[in-house]
């Protein structure tokens, strides 16, 4: 395949990227979800095609798996504490998305993960 090592890095990321706004994560294993973000910085794309949103680069993903794995991280050390799901979703030390785009998720993917890590 002559030319293919000139031609642009473009990485269809599909719906594992929500670029800028809340994701939807109700079905998602959030850990898995989480090591999936990582790896698509191995590829080194030059442009990113996201599944919600427009062209982005390695900075959006890292803002959604950091959003992701801080959300998930204090969900579990609210479930540790003994904490109910509403005083849990009540915790204003949440990341929250400048934009706050679809603002209605934030607290249902609070409920989803912590129904996720309790089973």
């Amino acid at each position: 395949m002559r030319g293919l090592a000139a031609s642009p890095r473009v990485l269809f990321a599909s719906d594992l990227i929500f670029q800028g706004r809340y994701p939807y994560v109700f079905d998602a294993d959030i850990p898995v979800w989480i090591a999936r973000l990582s790896h698509l910085m191995e590829f080194d794309a030059l442009a990113i095609i996201p599944g919600h949103g427009v062209m982005c680069g390695e900075a959006q993903i890292t803002a959604l798996r950091d959003y992701l794995q801080e959300t998930w991280d204090l969900t579990h050390e609210h479930i540790r504490q003994g904490h109910s799901p509403e005083e849990t979703g009540a915790d204003p030390a949440y990341p929250r998305f400048a934009e706050q785009k679809y603002e209605r998720l934030h607290q249902a993917n609070i409920r989803y993960m912590y129904k996720q890590i309790i089973g």
